[in-house]
């Protein structure tokens, strides 16, 4: 399989997994409507959530922003534009570089009661993932998740530190 190949199967892998479908490739090259797609609706089973996050991260580095904002929470799409998001994740990946060795350091689910700031009340969990970049600098992003309103969670947000 060609990189691009591997990196839309990867995308698509991440972006079902976070529970909205979305028009993606499928293998054989066709373009496959959300209504052919199973939505698959999570528990929040840590270990699915660490993979998912990993494969989110691999993805934006691999030039998947676009398509990991559309299937992001509708409360992420409130509070960052698509082209904002785009742009904050090529220019990361641009100073980073590449990530290698990408792995989960933590996972932490909150049940916030009030809204914070631009945040609902509701259930989050994020997931810290860490890697090196070109540079040999560690990298660490958190890859937040949000319990939407139809119990399916979904990408709220990812930040570096």
């Amino acid at each position: 399989m060609n990189n691009n190949g591997w990196r839309v199967g990867l995308l698509a892998l991440a972006v079902m997994l976070v529970g909205q479908p979305l028009p993606v490739m499928a293998q054989a090259g066709k373009t496959v409507g959300a209504n052919e797609q199973a939505a698959i609706n999570l528990s929040p089973d840590p270990a699915e959530f660490a993979k998912i996050a990993l494969l989110i991260v691999n993805a934006v580095t691999h030039g998947g922003a676009p398509q990991v904002w559309d299937a992001s929470s509708p409360v992420m799409k409130t509070i960052v534009s698509r082209d904002l998001f785009v742009q904050s994740m090529q220019q990361r990946t641009a100073s980073a570089g590449e990530l290698k060795n990408l792995t989960w350091r933590s996972i932490i689910r909150v049940q916030m009661a009030q809204p914070q700031g631009q945040l609902p009340a509701g259930s989050y969990l994020s997931v810290a993932v860490s890697g090196v970049g070109s540079n040999n600098q560690q990298v660490v992003q958190t890859v937040s998740f949000h319990l939407d309103d139809d119990q399916r969670w979904r990408l709220i947000g990812i930040s570096a530190s």
